[in-house]
């Protein structure tokens, strides 16, 4: 079977969370937990939770969470062909395994 192209040039594939940074500063800076260690409390930007800092759109983890109504984003194509894709290689994967006895 052919795979459905995800990410066609018209669809912006940056992260929503971080605007495809990668990264995410958290921006509060409390004095009473600054590390001793960096008494600056310049500290190095956390990994986006969404994306693992890659920059781009997990579309199949989005798709996901609608499903489960834990976003407000709105179902959109790119979700969809993320789902067939992941049923196809699910499948595919559960075709190959040996039978057990």
């Amino acid at each position: 079977m052919k795979t459905l192209d995800l990410n066609p040039q018209s669809i912006d594939s940056r992260c929503l969370t971080c605007a495809g940074a990668g990264t995410i500063d958290l921006g509060i800076l409390d004095p009473e937990t600054l590390d001793p260690r960096n008494p600056n409390g310049v500290e190095e930007p956390d990994p986006c939770p969404d994306c693992g800092g890659s920059g781009k759109r997990n579309y199949l983890a989005e798709a996901f969470r609608i499903a489960a109504g834990q976003s407000s984003l709105v179902c959109e194509r790119p979700h969809l062909i993320a789902i067939v894709n992941h049923c196809r290689d699910l499948t595919s994967a559960a075709l190959i395994l040996p039978e057990v006895v």
